[in-house]
This record gives C-alpha cells, structure tokens and sequence, in this order.
C-alpha cells in the first residue's frame, strides 16, 4: 500500500487503519511518502497507523503541537553508512562515500538539491538516506512479517523533472518497492552461491560492520572445509573455489544455507543420444520383460498392449504383456442398507405423492 501525501481528514475510519496496520504485521508491504501533513493534526502518526511506522514528528515545543513542521532549506540528499551497505541505496548512481574524508569528491553526492525534509524522531527501522545535518530522510524497517519504508520529504520528484543534474529517483523507488515485495536479490541479509565456468562463487551480504563470519562449504562427496571471506565493499563478501566435482555444493555462515549444482562434464544421458536396446538387455531379461522398436516408417507402429498370466510368454508378433501379478487380497464382502425396508417404503411413498401433487399443481 502506497500513501503520498496523505493526511487524514476522517474520511477513513481509525478501524481501517487499524487493519492496515495488522495487515502490514501480518506480512503486507507499506510506503509513505511524507510532507508538511506529517507534522499537523492530520498526520498519519496520530492513527493507528502510527504503530507500524519506524518515526514520528520530531517533538514540538508547545504540549499541544503534534509536530515541529518541515526542515527548510536546500540539501542534497546523502547515503548514510548504513546506506552504502543496504541493498536498497549501495551503488546509486552519484551516490557518495559515507567513508570518504571531507574535501575529497566523493565525499559529496552528484545529484540534485532537494529543499525540504520533515524533522522526524526515528524509533526503529534502519535510516539509509540522510538529509541536512544528518537527519534521517529514507527509513526501512520490518514489522512483524511486513514491511514499512518511510520518505521524509516530498521532493523527490525533483530527480525526475531534471532540476539542478537530476537524480536515480525511478531506480531508487524501484528498488524500494521491491525490497517491500521481498525480492531476494535485496536482502539485507544473504547468502548465495552459484556455479561458473567450474567454480564455486558464494557472496555474502550483510549491512553489520566488522569482518564477515567464516564460510563452511560441503562438497558433493560429503568433504567440509571452511573458509574466509573476501571482503569486497558494499557489504559484501565474497569466497572463490574450484568445483572439482559434479553434484550439490553447500555453504552456510552458520545462520544461512546456500545450495548450488554442478553438472558432470559428460553426463551419461548427453554422452551418447542414440538408442541402443543392447543396453536393456540385461534388464529384460532378469524381468521377463520385452522392447520394441515404434517403426522407421512415416507413421508409429504401436504394439498391442495384452493382458497375460504369470509364467506365460510376455512378447509375440506386434504385441507386448502386462503380466497379472494378482498382488491383491479379498478378505471379505459387506453389505448394509442404507435404510430399513419398514422406513424406506414409506419414505419412497411419501416422496411419491409429493412429487405427484407438486406436478398437479
């Protein structure tokens, strides 16, 4: 579910914004896009709804103000640290290094301006954009089975329109509304493998700091081995081994498990393509069993399938058996009335005359 800009005027009841809290709890996805609403009596924050999200207007001076309204003034939007991990905003186009020393050109982005961001007090949720003076501007965060993504400015349209160099805002929405709808390839927290060109690749992601934990790989034939990642930057990490051997590789971080299948060079279904009865021979011979060719002809010659008996011929002339094995047993027969025949008569006799007066009418 999508609000932008939306404030509440009572035209929705607190009882369905109620369920679309629990739905969200429930496993649904949310994203808000917020602006000067936010902050005034008509904010969502002061619904039901306000229990699922991960901010609220920052605190107002004043005991009866819900909020203290907008931050004015031109920013450009930042990647927080988190952010350049997160799947959601690592690697945007223009975006800067939250590591790179001040002065330096990749210490600012290289998009355009916004000019207003909503003062909000974070509660939960992991804050992967940033506006001026650090302020928390794009909120990700899981509710229950759901989750919940909060834009705390209504200036993104900016990027779009070009203004001031422009910037990734269809990316940057697309990778937001599919990190709601679960797409694995956004998971904060991953793992994967995957097999090329004979080797095993695992890449781990994770948006924790700090070095990423060791790797166990299990081979095909039962081998474990353990290993180190290879840090890559961007949260990720990444582990390189030849896959020597045809069958499911394993790899876990102790948390995760990620499979990957490697084909034998020259299986024996694609070694050799042609159709060899020699090959069945051994079969059909330990089961009594018969082959037959469809025809080299334009059209199929079916065999006629027949029902034989145990120990006779089970292939002749343009037919093959099926042997009756006689793999059942009766052990009995049971019958029972549905009714007695004392309440069955006058039942039938009563539907009778029924059915005789209905018509006659």
């Amino acid at each position: 579910m999508i609000f932008d800009r939306f404030a509440n005027r009572g035209i929705l009841p607190p009882a369905y914004l109620r369920n679309i809290a629990d739905y969200v709890r429930g496993g649904g996805a949310l994203l808000l896009s917020v602006g000067p609403e936010f902050a005034g009596p008509t904010s969502l924050a002061s619904t039901p709804l306000g229990a699922v999200l991960p901010a609220r207007p920052a605190a107002a001076a004043g005991p009866r103000e819900l909020g203290s309204g907008a931050a004015e003034g031109a920013f450009r939007p930042r990647i927080s640290a988190l952010g350049a991990r997160h799947p959601v905003t690592e690697g945007l186009t223009g975006a800067n290094d939250p590591e790179a020393a001040p002065g330096q050109p990749s210490a600012e982005p290289g998009w355009g301006r916004w000019y207003r961001s909503m003062r909000a007090d974070q509660r939960s949720g992991t804050a992967v954009m940033e506006a001026a003076g650090g302020a928390p501007l794009l909120l990700l965060d899981r509710v229950g089975e759901g989750r919940v993504a909060l834009l705390l400015s209504d200036h993104i349209w900016l990027w779009s329109r070009g203004h001031d160099g422009g910037g990734p805002q269809a990316e940057l929405l697309r990778r937001t509304a599919h990190w709601l709808m679960r797409e694995p390839e956004l998971e904060e927290e991953d793992l994967a493998a995957r097999i090329e060109a004979g080797h095993l690749s695992v890449q781990r992601r994770s948006v924790e700091a700090g070095p990423p934990p060791e790797v166990t790989v299990t081979a095909p034939d039962g081998a474990v081995s353990r290993h180190a990642l290879d840090p890559r930057g961007g949260g990720k990490a990444m582990l390189e081994l030849p896959a020597d051997q045809p069958g499911v590789w394993q790899a876990s971080d102790g948390q995760r498990n990620a499979f990957a299948a490697a084909a034998a060079a020259n299986p024996p279904e694609v070694a050799d393509l042609r159709s060899d009865p020699a090959r069945l021979q051994p079969i059909l011979a330990a089961t009594g069993g018969a082959q037959r060719w469809l025809g080299g002809g334009e059209e199929p010659v079916l065999p006629e399938l027949r029902r034989v008996g145990p120990g006779r011929d089970t292939e002749g002339g343009g037919w093959i058996g099926l042997v009756r094995r006689g793999d059942h047993t009766v052990t009995g027969i049971a019958a029972l009335p549905l009714l007695p025949p004392w309440l069955a008569l006058p039942l039938v006799l009563g539907l009778a005359v029924l059915a005789w007066r209905r018509e006659g009418r």
